[in-house]
């Protein structure tokens, strides 16, 4: 290699065109990472047929369509074969899985380890659950143990690798994400009495956005709902997310509720009708049992919403004061906190004042400066 040739970096993007926080995570490191590396030659890798959604206009970098789908066996060979035979100098994964085979220079980051704790039901029946269990912690390990760099992007994420997925504490450094600048309160009033009309909405709402998962404790959300609702509060609940087949009991709980009517599902909605239910709802409803980051609650502290969330996890790290916590095991105490922001309204002020504070705290920009030196001690 010649003395000024620039060192090869492949990022693994290839949750980029997900709609979730994983492909969030992605596409913003990409934006600012591909903008603060100018000293390196970035390949990004997506999906076949995607590149387009890694397209920003601006940087020298090259995009990879591969065939290599998401914990697959192809995952596991074919894109270790590919990684192999293109000696790239680093790889970093934007997420735990990779070939665990690989052993060229990468860093790895690990949000959290809902899917070791959380598998849910397995998609091909001929596969036990507790061989779909047993795979993600072997890929896990893998990627705490043999990686070069580990991105934590909690305290409590790096202290759950620690506890259950060994490695050495030196190369895990926590980097932070941030909400995403998308999401702005709106100030339209025309075009908020719209979304509403469209979806439904005709009385105050409580709103919880993410993916329908076990973990997420939607079932309870729902009980504590009924529970105000019984007590005479006249609401709605607006939930945002994806279903997921291998956690049906999210749905049902919505289904089989008494007051299923005042439950509004709207499925997709596109980012400019999303700011709306953060401006507009009462709060931001938070029950979840584990979280690697919680981007929903910054978002929501984005938009002047105060925040009503799980104690449990990393919420209090992330979230930190401006918000109100709640035994997320606890169904009554759920239900007296959203009762609570119904009817106080100087508490409702108190934490859209700190929820402000609190989330001014995180940057994208910072947490792309911090991998590409992460990058730089990498390479060392």
């Amino acid at each position: 290699m010649k003395k000024n040739e620039k060192k090869r970096i492949a990022i693994d993007a290839r949750f980029a065109s997900d709609g979730s926080g994983l492909g969030r995570y992605a596409r913003k490191m990409l934006e600012y990472v591909l903008k603060f590396g100018e000293e390196y030659d970035f390949t990004v890798i997506v999906n076949k047929g995607e590149e387009s959604c890694v397209d920003f206009g601006y940087g020298n970098y090259d995009v990879v369509g591969v065939p290599y789908l998401h914990y697959s066996f192809g995952e596991q060979i074919g894109y270790w074969w590919y990684l192999n035979r293109q000696n790239f100098d680093l790889v970093h994964f934007t997420n735990f899985n990779h070939p665990i085979l690989y052993r060229g220079r990468f860093v790895v980051t690990i949000h959290d380890l809902t899917l070791m704790f959380f598998p849910g039901r397995v998609r091909r029946v001929w596969l036990g659950s507790w061989i779909v269990q047993y795979a993600y912690r072997l890929t896990m390990k893998s990627a705490a143990r043999n990686s070069t760099r580990v991105v934590a992007i909690t305290e409590f994420t790096k202290k759950d690798i620690l506890k259950y997925l060994g490695g050495n504490e030196e190369k895990i450094k926590v980097i932070y994400e941030a909400a995403d600048e998308k999401i702005k309160k709106v100030t339209d009033e025309e075009f908020k009495r719209k979304v509403k009309i469209k979806y439904g909405i005709n009385r105050p709402f409580y709103f919880f956005l993410s993916n329908l998962r076990v973990h997420k404790n939607i079932e309870r959300m729902v009980k504590a709902f009924e529970k105000i609702r019984d007590e005479g509060i006249e609401a709605q609940l607006v939930i945002i997310g994806k279903p997921d087949p291998r956690y049906p009991e999210a749905v049902e709980a919505v289904e089989k509720s008494k007051y299923f009517k005042d439950i509004v599902r709207p499925g997709f909605v596109p980012d400019d009708e999303v700011a709306v239910f953060y401006t507009d709802a009462l709060a931001f409803v938070y029950p979840t049992l584990y979280e690697g980051f919680g981007l929903p609650g910054l978002e929501a502290m984005s938009c002047d919403l105060p925040v009503i969330a799980s104690e449990a996890s990393c919420l209090p790290e992330v979230l930190g004061q401006g918000v109100l916590y709640f035994d997320p095991y606890n169904i009554a105490e759920m239900a007296d906190a959203m009762k609570k922001i119904y009817t106080d309204k100087n508490l409702r002020k108190k934490l859209i004042e700190a929820g402000r504070k609190q989330f001014n705290k995180y940057s994208w920009e910072k947490m792309g400066w911090e991998i590409v030196e992460l990058y730089h001690d990498a390479l060392r």
